[in-house]
């Protein structure tokens, strides 16, 4: 009964595993596979307790659950720590239900071995195996850093990363910084804040400040401490517009409309400090992009961000050249807005449809549902503006309802074989495949700065292939597929994938240009003006 036991245990950790760390299919069929070995070999040593048996297969799942929440509880808190959990526990549960004809046949197989020695023999090795192969698996993937429960010391975790940074990370081409340079500039930082946290119960603050600095370092959007400290700003946008810090947004209702502040003013400086020099007091880890323009764009963006609840002093000048200043409070952020889609008719019965963000299969339904009711139109303006992206297979879905064939758009590559893409490795095609009823009319696609990885993947898609025109300014230039790497007490992600358009351009740092590009004014802000939109409208209404 105890390796009864023991094989249960370690069966259900590592189906827990992979459900609450989102591996692939791959090895979900593979655990799968193993954990309908696990119930065959209990049937096996158990025949004529099978009541019994059930009784321990279903006390270990249990029992499974709760230790891998309490071991997460340090590290996660006990929300937390449910939370990353609470996966598995469907996953267990449907597990338990579905195994019992396995239980069952593997009565009917002890009852052949007992006639059959050496099948009887074949079984217990079997169990052996799985026990030992479960084992095997769980040393490989911390090794990877993918058990999020696994002990060991700070030192011990770092050493590893860097052993999977060398080995995965897709941009140390464009990296400022050598791997072995870094690696060693931050160890006697790390060895210093493993000295102030050791005996200290809880995730250590300066060994996550270390890694958050160190990984800011690499200028890449996709490799950062998970999650990044909170930045809070009043509720208004920051944007460059001539050069300048400009309100290009305020949010209805906020402090910051009841001062005054409008579009178009021009903020001159922050807290006392000249523009000019509050955005370098922005930090790294807030700006860390590769793109030169993209990381200009992001300190701007949070050029009044700070820890939340706090005020901000805010000079500001207005249309006319007078200059006050306000203080607003630090409260949210219009960047947190949830993604989502919208739109409507346009004057001229152009189409309108915006798309925030790729995140959740509603998307794809109100895209549809809204381009249905508008396949009539003329043309179609797509706004993709502010896209921070998410998953590229819903873009592909909506792009699928503006085209008629199949269209390849870039490929992705991947550094190494990793367990969280499958243990795929080399360059695989990006396509996008037509799919129900096709918007056939000419498309005029409004891109910016603030477009991100699979948003920018969208972007190839339509203006790379010639179904699409694309006005505004060019996107952030900034994809990675990362994932992720558990230390004690911390979490990091980092990248593996490096997309190339179909010219062979890299998109990481560079970004997708637009064919026709629209700088905005001051004066656009102050008298309400779109001029993406404005410039969009005016080359369909032209065709």
């Amino acid at each position: 009964m105890v390796i009864l036991v023991l094989i249960l245990f370690a069966g259900f950790a590592a189906l827990v595993g992979t459900m609450a760390l989102g591996l692939p299919v791959a090895l979900g069929a593979f655990l799968a596979g193993m954990g309908l070995v696990i119930p065959l070999v209990a049937g096996c040593l158990a025949p004529d307790r099978l009541r019994r048996t059930g009784r321990v297969f279903v006390a270990t799942a249990l029992g499974t659950l709760a230790l891998i929440v309490i071991l997460l509880i340090p590290s996660r808190g006990l929300l937390g720590a449910w939370q990353l959990a609470s996966p598995g526990v469907l996953l267990v549960l449907g597990y338990v239900v579905l195994s019992i004809p396995a239980l069952l046949a593997g009565a009917g197989l002890r009852r052949q071995a007992e006639r059959r020695r050496w099948l009887r023999r074949a079984l217990v090795g079997l169990a052996v195996a799985v026990l030992v192969g479960t084992v095997a698996f769980g040393v490989y993937l911390r090794g990877l850093g993918l058990l999020p429960f696994a002990r060991g010391s700070r030192l011990e975790a770092y050493d590893r990363l860097w052993v999977n940074l060398e080995r995965f990370y897709s941009h140390w081409e464009t990296s400022p910084v050598a791997p072995e340079v870094l690696s060693a500039r931050y160890r006697p930082r790390i060895e210093a804040a493993d000295r102030a946290c050791r005996g200290k119960p809880g995730p250590c603050q300066p060994y996550r400040d270390v890694l958050r600095d160190m990984l800011a370092e690499l200028q890449d959007g996709h490799t950062h401490l998970v999650p990044l400290p909170r930045l809070a700003a009043p509720a208004i946008s920051v944007r460059p517009v001539e050069g300048q810090a400009a309100v290009v947004r305020v949010e209805p209702g906020s402090d910051a409309e009841a001062v005054g502040l409008l579009p178009g003013m021009v903020i001159t400086a922050v807290d006392g400090q000249p523009v000019q020099d509050a955005l370098t007091q922005v930090p790294g880890w807030a700006v860390s992009y590769t793109a030169p323009h993209t990381r200009r764009y992001a300190a701007y963006q949070r050029l009044l961000a700070g820890a939340p609840g706090e005020t901000v002093s805010v000079d500001v000048l207005d249309a006319a050249g007078h200059s006050r200043t306000v203080t607003l409070h630090r409260t949210g952020s219009l960047e947190d807005r949830q993604p989502g889609v919208h739109g409507a008719r346009q004057p001229g019965d152009l189409a309108y449809i915006a798309v925030d963000g790729l995140v959740g299969q509603d998307v794809v339904a109100a895209f549809d549902e809204l381009l249905d009711g508008m396949l009539d139109a003329p043309g179609l303006i797509l706004d993709l503006r502010g896209n921070g992206g998410g998953n590229s297979m819903l873009g592909d879905r909506m792009v699928g309802r503006l085209i008629t064939q199949t269209v390849s758009y870039g490929e992705e590559c991947l550094q190494a074989a990793h367990p969280m893409h499958g243990w795929a490795t080399g360059c695989f095609e990006s396509t996008a495949e037509p799919r129900g009823r096709p918007y056939l009319g000419p498309v005029a696609v409004l891109i910016d700065t603030g477009i991100h990885s699979s948003g920018e993947w969208m972007v190839a898609a339509l203006c790379d292939t010639g179904r699409a025109r694309c006005f505004g300014r060019t996107t952030a230039g900034d994809s990675g597929n990362p994932v992720f790497f558990y230390l004690p007490g911390s979490t990091v992600q980092f990248s593996t994938g490096s997309f190339r358009r179909v010219d062979g351009t890299p998109l990481n740092g560079v970004g997708v240009s637009p064919h026709v590009e629209v700088q905005w004014t001051l004066d656009d802000l102050r008298q309400g003006r779109d001029p993406d939109l404005e410039a969009a409208r005016a080359w369909l209404q032209g065709r």
